[in-house]
């Protein structure tokens, strides 16, 4: 690997001096063309030993092997090569493949044994997933995937989970425990309207189209079809914010593809969104898996930062990228000359101005495995306030490895200064607390994660800081995911539903009772479930006043086809899942997920990136438009001066007189939510059946915890507000109906 990254180095090295040469002024492009070059040499380089995920490339290497090898060696590669072409989504040469291997050795279904086993359930995989292409992708629909099925997301081209149900039946009769199979076996009779009329009693799981129940929130509708922005691609992130700087929020995503290009979407403010890869500037930057955004040099552009390699092991020292935001929905890749290049596998990074300069600092957290020959600690880069940044891991304790899947930064004691919690997929979590500085040289952290009692549970995954009672103290919420059952994920939830036993962990809810202490609420509130999610995201549904979540689950696997949770917060009293009261089962993989009022009509809508990790598990984004918008409500758009431009960080509280004639406040603290997808930095708050706005009182995250007061501000308005000048400026833009059947193409990959 050291002789890899010497070439790729040497690489970048020729690169520039060849560039130095070829012109007398600088390149404003040379930054993104560097980095444009440096991601092809990626893709030319792919080890399909090392990258678990370069399905086609694995599909080839298997082929030439099993040809050449030994008789009783065959077999073996063969199954890895029929494995490697349905996760490439060469479903239809898996099957022909597969059926002529089980004729050629008389193989009987009737009388398979553990190790024929494992072809019949390729065969079934490769039918079912035939069948969802043929349906669910080539012939999609707004309803596609979302659990319970509706009618016309019933499959209409039935052959695919017809002949996998004839084989999950006889696996079934021979391995009665197989949970995995239980459960595919009973989605497949959902997507042919079969279900659960027509599955054999014995194997029924019930709850996969459960008795409709009250919901506290009417459906959401995906309204992304038609709109040019459902791309259909793999796993990725989402920025949702305003760009361009014209009032309305734009759209920016991701797919961790290596050859899939970053789109930019700017919205028009009137229900359309356009794109323009050319005149973006970008062209050719891709990947990512995941994105996080910020105004890092304070000159009122939000910039984005991707997050590259999470996953790939040895495979995964790609470069991230810093776009520069150049206003008009354009972007320049500053890396190179940032600071901020480094070869580390990661997906996760949060801004916040730890060090209280008024200037965004950025802390990244890489992946290094238990059992991995190479070292990735986190990064921490203090930003320079000259468009660099210097990583201090080390000096201020920061320098902590683990396999990092989350990252969140938050004032844990409102002392001011921000703390960070990590979540680890495996080993304890930690929580870090900021212990303040006179100057930035001073800046450290303690590690207080056994004292704070939030070590658990061992395997998490997404994970944020928030308000979730409204009590003013930030709570901490993370999610595990069990790396143990990562071909589990269909059997899991099939233990949950059948009310089973088994080796299963659950989230964590930490509420803060003050003094750096945290207690475990998460049997209390409801939330003692089996989750297995990756992007997920907090916002309010119902405008409440109370933060409900999304979970966006899945796994790699291609038999983890689970649906997406939405979990609704009851007053901050307890959680209650209403996933498919409101339309958001999907079951596909579920990613970046944001949360913006994108139609300026006062409620949130969410932003979902779907798709799996395999080439062949690509699925359309979704829209889900907001119906809730009786309550009131209150969006602030916050600039800081001698805080950070974007006011990451600031602490708002609202009071408000009530229906019942009683005061009440309600909290938030300014920043992009969780940590797998990037929610708008306006805050959009729920006031409940509130009457009136007593107060506003804003806390900026500068050194001097400055605190502002506003009377004169109404329900329902938009409001901006610049640090200093002690004026509520209403936003007038008006809201608008999302466009429907724009007629723009489908991207697929």
């Amino acid at each position: 690997m050291k002789s890899y990254l010497s070439t790729l180095l040497l690489f970048i090295f020729l690169l520039s001096s060849c560039q130095n040469k070829r012109t007398k002024t600088p390149n404003i492009q040379s930054g993104t063309q560097k980095m444009v070059d440096t991601l092809r040499y990626f893709v030319k380089h792919t080890d399909p030993l090392k990258d678990y995920y370069a399905s086609e490339l694995r599909a080839n290497y298997y082929k030439e092997e099993m040809e050449k090898a030994d008789p009783r060696k065959r077999a073996t590669l063969m199954y890895s090569w029929l494995k490697e072409l349905i996760n490439s989504g060469d479903n239809k040469t898996a099957i022909a493949s597969i059926q002529d291997f089980i004729s050629n050795l008389k193989l009987d279904i009737n009388e398979m044994d553990k190790n024929s086993r494992y072809f019949f359930e390729l065969l079934a995989l490769a039918y079912l997933r035939d069948g969802e292409l043929e349906n669910c992708v080539a012939n999609h629909t707004a309803e596609s995937c979302i659990f319970p099925l509706a009618e016309n997301s019933i499959h209409t081209l039935k052959s695919g989970s017809t002949e996998a149900i004839k084989i999950y039946k006889q696996i079934l009769t021979r391995f009665p425990e197989d949970l995995n199979s239980r459960w595919l076996l009973n989605v497949a009779f959902m997507t042919l309207g079969e279900y659960p009329d027509k599955v054999p009693s014995q194997w029924l799981i019930k709850g996969l189209k459960p008795e409709k129940k009250q919901s506290p929130v009417a459906p959401f509708k995906n309204v992304a079809v038609g709109m040019g922005i459902d791309v259909n691609e793999l796993s990725g992130g989402v920025c949702l914010d305003d760009f361009n700087n014209d009032g309305n929020l734009d759209i920016v995503i991701s797919s961790w593809g290596p050859d899939h290009q970053l789109r930019v979407f700017i919205s028009d403010g009137k229900g359309a969104y356009t794109e323009n890869i050319e005149q973006s500037g970008i062209k050719g930057i891709t990947g990512g898996l995941n994105l996080v955004h910020a105004d890092y040099d304070n000159d009122g552009l939000l910039d984005v930062f991707v997050l590259r390699g999470a996953w790939k092991g040895m495979d995964g020292q790609i470069p991230n990228s810093l776009l520069k935001n150049k206003g008009n929905g354009q972007f320049e890749d500053v890396t190179f000359d940032s600071g901020l290049l480094s070869f580390h596998p990661t997906q996760v990074a949060t801004w916040a101005d730890f060090n209280n300069d008024g200037w965004l600092d950025l802390f990244i957290a890489n992946e290094t495995e238990a059992s991995a020959q190479s070292s990735h600690p986190c990064e921490f880069y203090l930003n320079k306030k000259n468009g660099t940044f210097e990583n201090v891991a080390s000096k201020v304790g920061l320098n902590v490895k683990g396999f990092f899947k989350g990252a969140s930064a938050g004032d844990i004691n409102n002392d001011g200064w921000i703390d960070l919690f990590l979540s680890n997929l495996d080993g304890s979590n930690y929580l870090f607390l900021n212990e303040g500085a006179s100057s930035p040289e001073q800046l450290k952290f303690k590690d207080i994660t056994k004292l704070a009692n939030v070590a658990a549970p061992w395997h998490s995954f997404p994970t944020w800081f928030w308000d979730y009672d409204n009590d003013g103290w930030l709570d901490i919420f993370v999610s595990t995911y069990d790396s143990r059952h990562m071909n589990k994920v269909g059997e899991d939830e099939a233990l949950q539903m059948l009310n089973m036993e088994g080796d299963v962990r659950y989230p964590k809810l930490y509420k803060n009772k003050g003094n750096n202490l945290f207690s475990d609420v998460t049997e209390g509130v409801g939330l003692n479930r089996v989750m297995y999610p990756m992007g997920s995201n907090f916002g309010d549904l119902d405008n409440d006043g109370y933060q409900d979540f999304y979970l966006g689950t899945g796994a790699p696997d291609l038999r983890s086809v689970v649906p997406n949770l939405m979990f609704y917060n009851n007053g901050g009293t307890s959680f209650q899942d209403i996933s498919y009261e409101v339309g958001m089962g999907h079951i596909q993989k579920g990613h970046g997920i944001g949360f913006a009022d994108l139609d300026n009509d006062g409620d949130q809508d969410i932003y979902a990136v779907m798709g799996g990790a395999y080439p062949g598990d690509v699925f359309f984004n979704a829209l889900f438009e907001n119906p809730n918008n009786q309550n009131t409500w209150l969006t602030l758009a916050l600039e800081g001066t001698t805080t950070n431009r974007s006011a990451i960080g600031t602490r708002i509280r609202v009071n408000v007189s009530m229906a019942n004639g009683k005061d009440k406040y309600f909290y938030v603290v300014v920043g992009t939510g969780g940590s797998f997808g990037s929610s708008s930095l306006q805050q959009e708050m729920g006031l409940g059946d509130a009457t009136k706005i007593n107060e506003i009182e804003i806390k900026w995250a500068n050194k001097n915890q400055t605190v502002e007061r506003f009377t004169e501000v109404a329900l329902n308005k938009r409001y901006s507000i610049k640090e200093g000048t002690q004026k509520a400026v209403e936003m007038k833009q008006p809201s608008f109906e999302f466009a429907k059947g724009g007629g723009h193409e489908h991207y697929h990959h």
